[in-house]
C-alpha cells in the first residue's frame, strides 16, 4: 500500500472493513540470458635496459542475449485490472491471499523487449621492475560495446522501431609503487576508462547516446610490522564520471 487516495478503511456493499488493504500490486518478471564469452591472455617476461619486465596481451569477445518481460497485478482500487482485479485483503491481522495463478486475474504487461550487447577489446599492460624499490605499470586497450535493442508491445504503447547503437573509444591506466623498506610502500595511480548506456535496459528510443567515461586517481601508503601480522594503510582517490543523466543534455558537462 502507498498513502494515496483511495485509503483504508474499505467499504464492499456496506460493510465497513477497517483493517483492510488496498491498492495491492503484484509483479511477475521474467528475463532470459544467455551468453557466449572467448578470452584470450599472452603473458610475456623479457628485460628492458636490464630491467626485468612484463607484459600482459588481452583479447575479448562477448555476445550476450537477454529477453524480458514485467507484468502487474492490482485490486480494483486501479482501472489497469478493472476486468478482473485481484481481490481486496479485508483484514491483514488474518489475511486472505488471492488464489489460483498470475494468468487467472487481469494483469498489466508493462515490460517486453529483447536485447544484443556485443563487446569486444584487446589491450597491452607492462609491469617493469625499475629497482627493487620502484615498480611502475602502464596500460592501454581499447573496446567496443554494439547494442541491439527490440522492444515489442505493452499495455503501454505499441512497442518501438529496432534501436541499435555503438560505442567505443580507448582506455587506459598508470601507476608506480615505491617500495624503500620491505615493510612499506607508497603507490599513485591514474586511469581513464568507459562503460556504454544502458547494458541491461531498454535504450528508450534513441540511438547514439553518449557512452559515460570514469577518471580515477589514487594516492596511498601501505605497511606492516615486521612480522607480517598486522598491516595499515592510508588513501587518497577521486574518480568522476561523464553521462550520468542522460534525459538532462545541460548535464553534458
Amino acid at each position: 500500500m502507498v498513502n494515496q487516495p483511495p485509503r483504508a478503511p474499505l467499504v464492499l456493499d456496506g460493510v465497513l472493513y477497517p483493517f483492510a488493504a488496498r491498492r495491492q500490486e503484484y509483479r511477475r518478471y521474467t528475463a532470459e540470458e544467455t551468453s557466449w564469452d572467448n578470452f584470450v591472455d599472452v603473458r610475456y617476461e623479457n628485460e628492458i635496459l636490464g630491467m626485468e619486465s612484463e607484459t600482459l596481451l588481452t583479447a575479448y569477445y562477448q555476445d550476450i542475449q537477454i529477453e524480458a518481460s514485467r507484468a502487474s497485478l492490482y485490486d480494483a482500487d486501479n482501472s489497469r485490472s478493472s476486468d478482473n482485479p485481484i481481490p481486496y485483503i479485508l483484514d491483514i491481522r488474518n489475511p486472505n491471499f488471492p488464489t489460483g495463478s498470475f494468468e487467472d486475474y487481469d494483469f498489466f504487461v508493462s515490460l517486453n523487449f529483447e536485447k544484443d550487447v556485443k563487446s569486444t577489446g584487446v589491450g597491452v599492460q607492462n609491469v617493469t621492475y625499475v629497482t627493487p624499490w620502484l615498480i611502475t605499470r602502464a596500460g592501454i586497450g581499447w573496446n567496443q560495446i554494439e547494442q541491439d535493442f527490440d522492444s515489442g508491445p505493452t499495455e503501454l504503447n505499441a512497442g518501438q522501431d529496432p534501436v541499435d547503437q555503438t560505442d567505443d573509444g580507448f582506455v587506459y591506466n598508470f601507476g608506480a609503487t615505491f617500495k624503500p623498506l620491505p615493510w612499506a610502500s607508497a603507490f599513485i595511480a591514474y586511469g581513464e576508462g568507459r562503460t556504454s548506456f544502458s547494458l541491461a535496459g531498454s535504450l528508450n528510443g534513441v540511438s547514439d547516446r553518449p557512452d559515460s567515461e570514469s577518471t580515477n586517481f589514487e594516492l596511498g601508503f601501505k605497511m606492516q610490522d615486521p612480522g607480517g601480522r598486522y598491516s595499515g594503510g592510508i588513501t587518497y582517490f577521486e574518480t568522476s564520471r561523464t553521462n550520468l543523466r542522460y534525459n538532462n543534455p545541460l548535464f553534458e558537462d
